[in-house]
């Protein structure tokens, strides 16, 4: 990432994704993210026409990313709900979870909500936020934290209290660091999983 060059269509962008992220959080619209992950593409490939890998967006190496983010989802939630209950007994409160579901459709529209809400973050904060960050301050632990600060914040904002707004500071640290020390493990697609399965475990963990 090359240091201290934005242009004004890099103030723009950040303005706009900014401005929609709070609309978004505030609307609680479910298909606006969706959109909103396509303005994030479209705006980094037609607007600043960069690469979509200066964004932490890369599908190499896709068996060795899926394989950390399935690693680093187990360590973080073990560290934050291991003594939550037994872990042996998850999977018969996975289906209990899975049950109280009315239907089958609205089942699917859950795990889509989810994985929407993740990706939609990681592209915002582990994709162009992030890399905002990094064109202005030469130092990336400035970058992370500022990045994490604003997850927390957003958090916080859609409703979450101030303990979970702390989580979300740690662990999206923990994201932008992984993000631009380890680039070829830890993309936004890498982090996206990892950021689903903890939402899914956290609300396993509030329904048990």
């Amino acid at each position: 990432m090359t240091k201290n060059i934005l242009s004004k269509k890099h103030w723009t962008c950040f303005f706009i994704i900014v401005v929609l992220y709070i609309f978004t959080v505030v609307t609680d619209i479910i298909y606006l993210p969706v959109l909103n992950i396509i303005l994030c593409l479209l705006l980094i490939h037609n607007y600043l026409k960069e690469p979509f890998f200066s964004y932490g967006l890369s599908f190499k190496k896709i068996h060795i990313q899926i394989i950390c983010s399935l690693l680093l989802a187990a360590i973080i939630l073990f560290y934050l709900y291991g003594n939550a209950f037994t872990w042996n007994i998850y999977p018969f409160v996975i289906g209990r979870f899975m049950r109280h579901f009315s239907s089958y459709a609205s089942l699917c529209l859950y795990f889509f909500n989810i994985l929407v809400r993740a990706l939609y973050d990681e592209i915002a904060f582990r994709g162009i936020f992030l890399s905002f960050f990094q064109r202005i301050f030469t130092k990336p632990l400035v970058s992370i934290v500022l990045c994490a600060i604003l997850f927390g914040a957003a958090d916080y904002l859609a409703g979450q209290d101030i303990f979970r707004a702390v989580l979300a500071v740690v662990t999206g640290f923990i994201y932008g660091y992984l993000r631009i020390n380890e680039p070829e493990k830890f993309t936004v697609f890498s982090l996206s999983l990892t950021h689903f399965l903890q939402i899914f475990c956290a609300d396993i963990i509030e329904f048990w």
